[in-house]
């Protein structure tokens, strides 16, 4: 059965704790807030897609959908989108010289 989101709702797979530590400063707030955009209803801020890894706020409810359980939540308790470091530097990062 397919789930369909309503309104500005979006459903986050939980996928473990974050490091609670960001550049030498502890976030215990959000240290159990990181997870996986799954489920995007068709009202949700229009930067977020499903798939994005994402901090979320404390504004939740977890149920238990498509035999995961998924934070339900408004898409602006959305705090900070994370983007993947990159794996390997670029040609002119290797090649500048100081």
């Amino acid at each position: 059965m397919p789930i369909v989101m309503r309104g500005n709702k979006i459903g986050i797979e939980k996928v473990g704790k974050a490091a609670k530590k960001q550049g030498g400063i502890i976030m215990p707030e959000v240290a159990d807030s990181l997870g996986i955009i799954r489920y995007l209803g068709d009202e949700a801020e229009k930067d977020l897609e499903i798939g994005d890894k994402v901090y979320y706020g404390t504004e939740r409810q977890q149920v238990r959908m498509g035999g995961a359980d998924i934070e339900v939540m408004e898409s602006d308790n959305v705090l900070a989108i994370v983007e993947e470091p990159l794996s390997e530097k670029t040609e002119t990062e290797t090649t500048q010289t100081p």
